[in-house]
């Protein structure tokens, strides 16, 4: 007499099945999301680190500017031209 497989433990296993279909498919499509996240970081930061120093080298310009501004009769730079100094690294 061959053994048959109740109707209810079929409808799980599929059940259990699809479901294992899902999560694989949903792990599949973060990894593919995370991946390019990485890539979207990568390029934003050698981004700041460019628009950083862009930022240093007009700093520098600016103040080599303010330097070469008439001084006042005392001598000095003029107090109300500050020198920019760079920003704290953030």
């Amino acid at each position: 007499m061959p053994s048959s497989t109740p109707p209810s433990l079929t409808d799980t296993v599929d059940a259990v099945e699809e479901r294992v279909r899902v999560l694989i498919q949903r792990y599949t499509d973060l990894v593919d999301s995370h991946q390019r996240l990485q890539e979207q970081v990568t390029h934003l930061d050698a981004e700041r680190q460019r628009l950083q120093s862009c930022l240093a080298a007009a700093r520098a310009r600016i103040n080599t500017l303010i330097d070469r501004l008439p001084h006042e009769a005392h001598g000095g730079r003029p107090e109300s031209v500050p020198l920019l100094r760079p920003a704290d690294p953030a």
